[in-house]
């Protein structure tokens, strides 16, 4: 009687543990944004101070570029809307506007400081679509009304990835073993 117990425990364990949610990582949930300054000539402007604003919640965050000219914000929030402004004395304010950030992308936002004023503001528009350079991954975002018109049997998340442009599936073809194992001796035959 005491063995069944222990027996349905364990099996019970199992199976919650089978059921429980498994842990995302960290970095999936965020976005970064990255680049490096530069004067018109192409040299780089260490120090400017480069600030990020989600538009939706008007958050910012601010970095300065390295000696290298270089800046990088980790972990912002995604999917969202940015700005970019950046600024450095003796130069005109740059401002990029409409950055969109996708879940785990890597937004690469080279900046050209403009010599000028500090009072003088140059507004550039981000462009729609930008292309992942840095990494091999392919992902997308399907957005819920996507998934709710979709006519899916069953809502296979499955299908679901099909619709995306990433996708490249390729058809199963069905092979009998015996077909397979023919094909192998004829083809050893002629060896």
């Amino acid at each position: 009687m005491r063995s069944s117990s222990i027996l349905r425990l364990t099996v019970f364990t199992l199976a919650l543990a089978t059921l429980a949610p498994r842990p995302v990582k960290a970095d999936d949930v965020y976005g970064r944004i990255r680049g490096t300054v530069t004067d018109p000539s192409g040299a780089v402007i260490g120090g400017a101070k480069v600030t990020a604003t989600n538009v939706d919640t008007g958050i910012s965050r601010s970095v300065q570029s390295g000696s290298d000219g270089s800046y990088e914000f980790l972990q912002l929030t995604a999917p969202a809307t940015y700005k970019v402004t950046v600024s450095q004395t003796g130069f005109s304010t740059f401002e990029a506007q409409n950055i969109r950030l996708a879940l785990d992308q890597i937004y690469v936002l080279n900046l050209t400081l403009q010599v000028g004023t500090v009072n003088q503001r140059i507004t550039v528009e981000a462009a729609p679509a930008q292309v992942e350079t840095t990494s091999m991954e392919l992902g997308a975002t399907l957005k819920s009304n996507t998934v709710v018109d979709l006519p899916l049997n069953g809502r296979n998340w499955v299908q679901l990835q099909a619709t995306l442009p990433s996708d490249t599936r390729i058809p199963a073809t069905r092979v009998s073993l015996s077909t397979a194992a023919r094909t192998v001796r004829t083809s050893s035959r002629h060896l």
